[in-house]
This record gives structure tokens, sequence and C-alpha cells, in this order.
């Protein structure tokens, strides 16, 4: 049901008690999501919020939804006032949910332009959703990122590099599959036309690697060698990305290492 032209407090969902798709797009609404309860037995898509008038005005918990047995689809827009982790979301949690969508709900962690405080905070915080990114219901759409304006590891990049071609500091985070193997990786998207790299750190695996005798294994090593080789390989948001500048750095250079390799790059650029 999709309630264009209406609007609508979350309460007067109790009057629906069949209803299986929830789609609030160009609607005004407030209310608690606990609200949704009601239709906890049929809902089995749900679209909430946007950038519109009193959208913000709706409040709750992400996981007040964790225990609907039908819900498929879950897509929340722009609502600030909704709290939540994913890290909280368990094994058996969400447990029908073929698709998570979390955009610019700044008070849920983890939505899917969340921005770390720490460098030191992101390892931790990938291992913990682990068993989330396995299930492949949001990876396509993380777009986390170091915060510009509250993380006292974030630096600009040197105006000298950008002219010289020089990717710009590995602060973002891409998720990246290597035949059955998951990982992730910092890097750097100039996010310059289609085919801009996204400019790799080494990978820090999430998975260990396929047994020798599995029918994955002889696919994963031939992708990793592309990799180890410098070639192009796309990570979870279908970005070309390469290990070249970055190798053998698992995490974003300090800033004076990174202008070092910047250094290094340019002075061995103009002896050749």
């Amino acid at each position: 049901s999709n309630c264009s032209g209406l609007i609508w407090h979350l309460d007067d969902l109790a009057n629906f008690t069949f209803l299986k798709d929830f789609h609030t797009e160009g609607t005004p609404v407030d209310g608690n999501i606990n609200c949704l309860r009601v239709l906890k037995d049929t809902l089995e898509s749900i679209s909430i919020g946007e950038t519109l008038v009193r959208t913000h005005l709706i409040e709750g918990n992400l996981m007040d939804l964790a225990d609907f047995p039908y819900l498929k689809e879950l897509f929340m827009f722009t609502l600030d006032l909704v709290r939540g982790d994913i890290r909280d979301i368990g094994e058996h949690d969400f447990p029908m949910l073929e698709e998570l969508e979390i955009s610019c709900c700044r008070a849920i962690i983890g939505d899917q332009h969340f921005s770390f405080q720490r460098i030191s905070d992101v390892p931790d915080f990938m291992n913990d959703i682990h068993r989330l990114l396995k299930r492949d219901i949001m990876n396509d759409r993380c777009q986390w990122t170091l915060s510009e304006d509250q993380s006292p590891d974030w630096y600009e990049p040197e105006v000298s590099c950008e002219d010289e071609g020089i990717p710009g500091p590995p602060l973002d985070i891409g998720l990246v599959q290597v035949g059955p193997r998951l990982g992730w990786s910092w890097g750097s998207h100039e996010y310059v036309g289609d085919d801009s790299p996204f400019d790799s750190c080494e990978i820090n695996w999430l998975d260990p690697e396929p047994d020798k005798d599995s029918s994955d294994y002889e696919t994963y090593i031939q992708e990793l060698q592309t990799i180890q080789g410098g070639n192009n390989f796309f990570n979870s948001l279908n970005q070309i990305s390469q290990i070249n500048f970055y190798r053998e750095y698992f995490q974003p250079p300090t800033e004076e290492e990174y202008k070092q390799l910047c250094r290094e790059y340019i002075t061995s650029t103009n002896n050749d």
C-alpha cells in the first residue's frame, strides 16, 4: 500500500491488520516505528522516511522490527530520531530479510553512510558485523568512511599529489569478496567518472582461506592472483579497485607517511 497524499500517524496502522507492504514515499508521517508491530505477522516490505516535512519526527529503535517473521525488504531514509546499531542484529534477527537499506539515519550506527571517528575503531566493527555481512543483504550499499568533521585521524590530500594524479588518502572503506572469501579494505575513490578506480590498501580478511580441496579454491586463487598482481578488481559497490599505490598498507598511512609516499612517487616519475 502506497500512502502518497495522506498524513499518517503510525498509530493508525492498527486499522490495517492484513497489510503486507507499507511504503511512505512522499507522505508526511510521524510516530514510533514500534507501532508497526501490530502488522508483525503480515508485513513483507517496509519503506519509510524521506527528506520531506515531518518525516524526521518518526522515532523508535531499529531492533523493534527484528522479529518480523515475513519481512523481506526494509528501507529507512533520513530518520534522525530512530536509534540503533547494526552490530545488534543477531543470527536469528530479521529471519527472512533479503534487502536492508538504512540511509542517512544519523542515530543508527552502521547506516550506509556511517562515518567512523577513529581508524582504530574499524577492525573491531567489521569483525562484529561479519555474520551480517555474510548474509549479503546490505553489502552493495555500504559507503563507510572516516569522519572529515570529527576524526583526528582525517587529513587533506596533498595539492601537489593531485596534480600528479596520485590518489587521495585512503580514508574510505570498501567491502571485497574474492571467491567465497569476504574481506574489507581502506581506499580512496575520487568519484571522477565511472572508470575512476578505488585505490585500495591491502585486504583485511574476515573469512579464512577456502580449503584447497573445495570447489571454490581454484576460482579464489585466480582472483587473488589478479588482485596481488596490481590488476583491477571490483569491490561490493561494483567500483573498479586496485592495490598499487598503497601496497603493504593494511590501514591508512599517517599523514606524514602519505606525504612521503607522494614525494617518492613524484621523484620516481621524474627520474623515469
